[in-house]
């Protein structure tokens, strides 16, 4: 669910406490401005999830923003989405430990890569310093 869904619950404070474009209310002013950063911080909350979230529970007889006679409850996200929101969020951590675990092949690749040429560097360096040994010995002999 976008954030973009819910902000009608802001907008609703908004169009609540305005007084012309603004809200003069301190306190309504501070419910709005904490509504919108709780939309934008974490968009997939339903609109009671923002309300109290951004204003606090919620009594039995009424809830901000949707008047008196309704329940908390009646707003609740149902068990199935909720099983639905927690199923969306295994497959994306089981495809995150996936990823790790072809980072963490790529990452041992790379280093048994490094640590056979840094083997070759070495037997070069052996075959230069021989090669070198073998200049001087021959400009010693012809001295």
């Amino acid at each position: 669910m976008s954030g973009l869904k819910f902000l009608y619950v802001a907008e609703l404070v908004f169009d609540t406490y305005k007084e012309g474009d603004i809200i003069k209310d301190v306190a309504a002013n501070a419910r709005h401005a904490k509504m919108v950063e709780t939309i934008e911080a974490n968009p997939e909350f339903t609109s009671l999830e923002v309300i109290e979230a951004s204003i606090g529970e919620q009594n039995r007889g009424h809830v901000i923003c949707f008047g008196g006679g309704l329940k908390p409850r009646d707003l609740k996200v149902p068990t199935s989405t909720s099983n639905a929101r927690e199923a969306i969020l295994e497959d994306e951590l089981r495809r995150s430990d996936e990823q790790n675990d072809a980072l963490e092949q790529t990452v041992t690749d790379l280093m048994d890569t490094v640590s056979s040429q840094a083997g070759e560097l070495t037997d070069m360096k052996a075959e230069m310093q021989r090669l070198k040994q073998m200049v001087e010995n021959s400009k010693n002999r012809q001295n």
